[in-house]
C-alpha cells in the first residue's frame, strides 16, 4: 500500500490525541469557580397576603387612597409618631376596621375616625372614648 491512505489515518489519529491532551490540560489548569449560590434548588419567595377592600373596588384613585391609608388597611401604614397599639373595631355586621393609635392621638379623634366608617350612636361613642382613654393612659405610663 504505497498510496499513503493509512499514513493519513495515523496522522489524523495522532492530531486528535494531541488535541484531546491539550483540552484536558486546559481544563485541569482552570480554577474552580467559587460561586456564592448553593447548588441546591432555590426556595420560592415568601408569599405575602394582600387583603381586598370590602366594597370590591381597587384602591388607588384620588380621595379613596387617602381613606385607605388612614384606615390602617394598607400594607405600609404611615405613622408619624410613637405607635401605642392597634385598635380593631368589629361592627355588628362583622366588618372589622383597624386603626393605629399613636401616643400623640386624642381619644376623641380616634373615635371620630372609627365613626367615619361605622355607625355609632352617642352612647357607643362615649363608651369607646372612655375605653380608649383608659387603654392609652395605661400604655403611655408603660413607655
Amino acid at each position: 500500500m504505497s498510496h499513503g491512505f493509512l499514513h493519513h489515518i495515523r496522522r489524523n489519529q495522532i492530531a486528535r490525541d494531541d488535541y484531546d491532551k491539550q483540552v484536558k490540560q486546559a481544563n485541569e489548569h482552570q480554577r474552580p469557580r467559587h460561586t456564592t449560590t448553593s447548588r441546591l434548588p432555590r426556595r420560592p419567595d415568601i408569599q405575602v397576603y394582600h387583603p381586598r377592600r370590602g366594597n370590591g373596588s381597587q384602591p388607588g384613585v384620588g380621595a379613596e387612597t387617602e381613606e385607605w391609608n388612614e384606615s390602617g388597611s394598607s400594607t405600609e401604614p404611615e405613622t408619624h409618631g410613637t405607635e401605642l397599639f392597634w385598635l380593631d373595631y368589629q361592627a355588628d355586621s362583622g366588618h372589622v376596621t383597624s386603626y393605629i393609635v399613636l401616643k400623640e392621638d386624642k381619644p376623641e379623634r380616634v373615635v371620630e375616625r372609627v365613626a367615619e366608617e361605622n355607625v355609632l350612636d352617642s352612647t357607643m361613642r362615649m363608651a369607646l372614648q372612655a375605653r380608649l382613654r383608659k387603654e392609652m393612659d395605661k400604655r403611655r405610663n408603660k413607655r
